[in-house]
């Protein structure tokens, strides 16, 4: 802040700053504390007075070769609407970067586009200076005292919270602190956003382990180097042996052991659970069953020929005949005839009407359909059926097929297995045969079931035994693995520790850069509190003071003036109520004094004499008002040189007959053309 306040540049600042706080290397500068007598900034004191305006070219329609003379205390310049008063002010508003300047056009209605251009004379102190200005330019050192107030200007006195044109240099270092402190903590915050890094950048060289890929994963501004160096090597031997021991342990072989051991369980699981269904299959009673079907068909044949021997039934008792009747009782069951034959049915294949013998047969079907014999028929048929759909479902050509599998693969079989083809033959013979009692199938499949589950239980010893030594070389194999990883990262680390180191380093300085932006920030806030209490003694309470006197002086309308402040800036604002803007209230003349007394008591602040300027100022102003900005305006020339531009022949009159020997000039147009300038 010293180094600032002292008038160092932005980038001398900037560089003793990042040595101060340890951001780049250096010894800090020794700077003395300021003193009230060392001086913080140019408060001039000498008079600025304007003394011509003229070599005016490319201003809106003004002649050429026209010139301005200045009367070092008042100059009433006179003229009707159109004759240039507005060009001539707005070259003056321009050259002295006013808030209300508005750019200067060239004259819309010439052939060529000249660009506009003037030259103002002048002394500063008495000594005579000139400067020339042109068209983009604005603000031209020393005629930025110069103080202009128009029309535009009375909205911007009236509603806006305005800082101050003039500030003391006493308070204006407070605001040039703040900007020069918010531009060094831009450029901080800059170059930290440019060093910060982004998402790391060493993660994807690194496998995930338990000692390296944490450190590497934490590097930032909390790192230490000495952790990380410390966690590299070369362990290129080390690595090599345990790559070689990995390589051995790898479960290859001990898998197609896994494997075949696996597939002899299934196998010799299957043969095993065929043989006992097959041992388990009832011979005697499923030939039992069959005997009882063929009785029951005799009995069954017999109850036919006993019921309807005498109807002389063609094809009585033949399957075909029996389904029939069967089929016939269905139908009944299905349309829900339950009473059928009744008198005066109809045959239901013929569709006649049923006689009484008819009638009486087709009730003897029906009875004889649902006698003793039928059922138990049916019933033998059933118990048949289910015992054969049992044998039927035995899984004997699939484990047949697995057998087959097998033997073909070996060079010698097995007597277990040349058993077990014995067993499918019997049991296939079985199926064909439908249901004979076999005693040699029974032997068999006991002979076989015994040999298979022996077999299975070696296999199922085997696949644990397989599968526990499996696991414990896996155990083996994983420590080892975790330590490749490990040494690969250490390996890897040794090579990235220069990078690391850069990328720490950065981060570092990023936090510690952070930590100082904060501070200047905090600074920051204490410019804009210390600020707002230097305004308000060194600027607010005499502005006051200026405003009310200006007020009375031009008879304006009471409003309450408060102040604000922001960055280290004074501001003020006028208002009647919080609610409604002084423009939605006073009246345009009302509006007109208050824009005059603040514009004035602003340029009153200066404690140097500088030119005021005033371009109609009693547009909208009854006669009385009139009165009291003659008054004021004539006070206002003893103190500064005062220039009037004005279309209001009485007005200007009135300021001459107050002022004796004041400057005169009429402004006209001739043929198009305005700003000829005459005596008045």
């Amino acid at each position: 802040m010293r180094l600032l306040a002292g008038g160092a540049s932005p980038e001398q600042a900037y560089a003793a700053l990042l040595v101060e706080k340890g951001l780049a290397a250096g010894t800090p500068a020794e700077v003395p504390p300021l003193t009230d007598a060392e001086p913080r900034g140019t408060t001039a004191t000498e008079a600025l007075v304007l003394t011509r305006l003229y070599d005016v070219r490319g201003v809106n329609a003004l002649a050429t070769g026209q010139r301005l003379d200045f009367h070092p205390r008042l100059t009433v310049l006179y003229g009707e609407n159109a004759s240039g008063k507005s060009g001539y002010v707005r070259i003056l508003k321009r050259v002295a970067g006013v808030r209300a300047a508005e750019p200067v056009l060239g004259d819309l209605r010439a052939s060529d586009e000249t660009t506009p251009h003037a030259t103002v004379d002048y002394t500063l102190g008495g000594r005579d200076a000139s400067l020339e200005w042109q068209e983009d330019e604005t603000g031209l050192e020393p005629l930025t005292r110069l103080s202009v107030f128009d029309t535009p200007a009375v909205s911007l006195h009236v509603d806006d919270d305005l800082t101050y044109v003039f500030t003391p240099a006493d308070v204006a270092v407070y605001s040039a602190l703040h900007a020069s402190l918010g531009g060094l903590k831009a450029k901080l915050d800059a170059q930290v956003a440019e060093a910060k890094p982004a998402a790391n950048p060493f993660l994807a060289m690194f496998q995930r382990d338990a000692v390296v890929w944490p450190a590497v994963e934490a590097l930032g501004a909390s790192t230490s180097l000495t952790e990380l160096k410390a966690l590299a090597g070369n362990h290129a031997e080390r690595l090599a042996t345990l790559r070689e021991h990995a390589e051995a342990l790898r479960p290859d072989t001990g898998k197609g052991r896994l494997q075949a051991a696996l597939a002899d369980s299934e196998l010799y699981g299957s043969i095993a659970q065929l043989a006992s269904a097959l041992k388990a299959f009832d011979g005697a009673a499923h030939a039992a069953a069959a005997a009882r079907v063929k009785n029951a068909e005799a009995a069954r044949e017999a109850a036919v020929d006993a019921a309807f021997s005498e109807d002389d039934i063609p094809g009585a008792n033949l399957p075909s005949w029996r389904a029939f009747i069967a089929a016939a009782e269905q139908f009944l069951d299905d349309v829900g005839e339950k009473t059928y034959p009744s008198r005066g049915d109809e045959c239901l294949y013929c569709r006649e009407p049923l006689k009484p013998a008819a009638m009486k047969l087709v009730k003897r079907y029906r009875a004889h359909i649902k006698d003793a014999s039928q059922r138990e028929l049916d019933a033998a048929v059933a118990d048949l059926a289910m015992r054969r759909r049992t044998l039927e479902t035995l899984p004997i050509a699939q484990v047949a097929t697995l057998v087959k599998r097998r033997v073909d693969a070996l060079d010698e079989v097995p007597q277990l297995l040349t058993r077990t083809f014995t067993l499918f033959e019997l049991a296939l013979k079985l199926q064909a045969a439908g249901a004979t009692d076999s005693p040699e199938l029974v032997k068999t499949a006991t002979e076989v079931e015994a040999g298979a589950l022996a077999e299975r239980k070696k296999a199922d010893a085997l696949v644990a035994s397989v599968k526990k030594q499996t696991g414990a070389r896996q155990q083996e194999l994983d420590a080892a693995l975790a330590e490749i990883r490990t040494l690969e990262n250490r390996l890897a680390l040794q090579g990235q520790l220069p990078a690391m180191a850069a990328y720490v380093e950065k981060a570092k300085w990023a936090a510690h850069g952070t930590q100082v932006s904060q501070r200047i920030s905090s600074v920051m806030r204490s410019l804009t509190e210390q600020s707002k209490a230097a305004n308000e003694e060194a600027l607010n309470q005499d502005f006051e003071r200026l405003f009310l006197a200006e007020c009375e002086a031009l008879k304006a309308p009471k409003v309450e003036v408060g102040f604000s402040g922001r960055k280290g800036q004074a501001a003020r604002h006028k208002g009647l109520s919080d609610e409604h803007r002084l423009s939605a209230v006073l009246s345009e003349g009302e509006q007109k004094v208050i824009a005059l007394a603040d514009f004035l008591a602003e340029a009153m602040l200066r404690p140097e004499a500088a030119p005021i300027v005033f371009d109609d100022p009693i547009t909208s102003l009854d006669q009385a008002r009139v009165a009291h900005v003659v008054d004021r305006i004539a006070h206002l020339s003893e103190q500064r040189q005062v220039v009037v531009f004005t279309h209001d022949a009485k007005f200007a009159e009135a300021l001459l007959q107050r002022v004796p020997g004041a400057g005169r000039l009429q402004l006209a147009a001739r043929d198009g053309t305005a700003g000829y300038v005459s005596a008045g």
